[in-house]
């Protein structure tokens, strides 16, 4: 990775970004509080987990955040209305709803264990929750860990064995793992700035995106290289070969690697665009942009299309030749 900074320098270029945000905390403790606020008005106007004739409501989700996929279906988080919404990949049809009624608690993001459990993180609450799906104990609804609200990101470590956590607000600055079998969170890496949807790379490190909404005005959103056995931290310098002018990403919300072994990055605002990455030299390639703007996460299937979340309820779907159009949800 030779293109790429060293760790020390990423130190002196996140400290410029992030001292605007620590001159002005209040500004965190503010933005925590009327997503809490504004996310239980929301999950008031969710329909239940079922209907009372035992049907699942096809109501669109309140906003649409965090997206995996089982292997079978897409799971997507609904951090406003306060659920998780299981998914036809193919007609958009909405086969099961996770709600406040049966414990969940504003979901954001989400992995799929590999015995199919869902964990959850909850940026208002702190907790990091499981939801079992087979066994004697499928439908249990529990609380793998509580760490500090604003916790955002997760991923399943490549054992299987733990998530990793990172923290998209209130200033906590790390990366937790979380044990599977006990609960137990270690921090592995801290000093960082506040991240979002991530993802483990074929390397075995974490590859996020950083700069958080004020990059949408400043352009300057980029993405780090975090490794989880040093808790080294490098920046990744991105160029925009079909782009020029372009230095940065406007908001950049995910980094998510697909089946095929691509790096994808998200950005969020100006317009709502999924960029094909190399790792090694940064060079960008625009491979879509969606109708609506803030883009919230996104998940790539095997059969190549990828699944665009936006913050506001809707889904995009990206097939393999670059087409974009809006994913049909409660059909």
């Amino acid at each position: 990775m030779s293109a790429m900074l060293s760790p020390v320098t990423f130190t002196t270029s996140r400290a410029r970004h992030a001292s605007r945000w620590r001159r002005h905390p209040h500004r965190h403790v503010a933005l925590v509080g009327l997503l809490a606020a504004m996310s239980v008005f929301a999950a008031a106007c969710a329909p239940p987990s079922t209907l009372p004739d035992g049907s699942v409501s096809q109501v669109g989700p309140i906003g649409a955040n965090g997206i995996a996929f089982d292997g079978t279906d897409l799971w997507l988080c609904d951090l406003l209305g306060s659920q998780l919404l299981r998914i036809d990949a193919t007609t958009g049809h909405i086969l099961e709803r996770i709600g406040a009624d049966r414990g969940v608690n504003h979901p954001d993001d989400l992995v799929v264990a590999r015995d199919g459990s869902l964990i959850y993180t909850s940026p208002p609450t702190g907790i990091v929750g499981r939801i079992v799906r087979f066994g004697p104990h499928a439908g249990d609804v529990s609380i793998l860990a509580r760490v500090p609200v604003g916790v955002n990101p997760i991923a399943l470590t490549p054992d299987g064995a733990a998530v990793v956590v990172g923290y998209g607000s209130n200033e906590v600055g790390r990366v937790d793992r979380i044990d599977l079998s006990t609960g137990t969170v270690t921090t592995i890496a801290s000093g960082l700035p506040d991240l979002n949807g991530f993802s483990f790379g074929p390397d075995g490190a974490i590859w996020a995106p950083v700069g958080g909404p004020l990059s949408a005005l400043t352009g300057d959103g980029h993405i780090v290289r975090i490794a989880v056995d040093t808790g080294a931290v490098t920046p990744i310098p991105l160029s925009f070969p079909m782009e020029p002018g372009k230095r940065g990403l406007a908001f950049p919300v995910s980094v998510k690697w697909t089946p095929s072994g691509q790096m994808l990055a998200l950005q969020s605002l100006g317009p709502a665009a999924v960029y094909d990455v190399d790792p090694q030299s940064g060079t960008t390639k625009l491979l879509a942009t969606t109708a609506a703007d803030f883009a919230d996460n996104l998940v790539t299937l095997p059969d190549g299309r990828t699944f665009v979340s936006n913050f506001v309820g809707g889904i995009s779907v990206i097939d393999a030749s670059g087409g974009s159009a809006a994913f049909p949800l409660g059909r």
